[in-house]
């Protein structure tokens, strides 16, 4: 057996194994403030000051009650500042499209009528001197392979998805 003097092996509980000085057997050492399976003994605690928010790399971390920070993903990164939050995708021209998630999870487009208002489940939304934007609102859109849409009608459409839109078709 050998193994590289000096380097971490992994965690058992609060205990690091580590490679001994002269790189033939392993020595356990047990950690105080507990072991980190990427590098052995934590050697000191971060605490925060509970409330406490800040950017990571891609995730918004917030300090709990115990002064510990715990860690959210940000699929858009975060945005630092005097108030931290994670990044987010906001329409230009339907400001509240997004406001809270999709009712209908998946619309398979084919043919489609903006003139029928029932069909525009994200809402209708005027505008000066254009028409109408009939907003189709679902989690996931698709226009599948080999599929030819047909839009009709007066008013102009707008696809809003919370999680995809898949466009295969013509």
């Amino acid at each position: 057996m050998s193994c590289t003097a000096g380097d971490f092996v992994q965690c058992r509980g609060d205990e690091a194994i580590t490679c001994n000085d002269t790189g033939t057997s392993y020595d356990v050492a047990h950690c105080q403030l507990g072991c980190d399976a990427v590098g052995g003994c934590i050697t000191s605690v971060t605490t925060c000051t509970p409330g406490e928010v800040r950017c990571g790399e891609r995730t918004l971390e917030t300090c709990s009650i115990d002064g510990h920070f715990t860690s959210q993903a940000c699929d858009v990164g975060c945005v630092g500042g005097e108030a931290p939050h994670c990044g987010y995708l906001q329409p230009l021209y339907l400001p509240d499209a997004c406001d809270a998630p999709a009712d209908a999870l998946k619309l398979d487009l084919d043919s489609f009528n903006t003139d029928i208002t029932s069909q525009c489940n994200g809402g209708i939304v005027a505008q000066a001197n254009e028409p109408e934007v009939c907003v189709l609102r679902y989690a996931t859109i698709s226009l599948s392979a080999g599929v030819t849409a047909k839009i009709t009608g007066r008013r102009v459409f707008a696809l809003v998805a919370d999680e995809r839109v898949e466009i295969d078709g013509v």
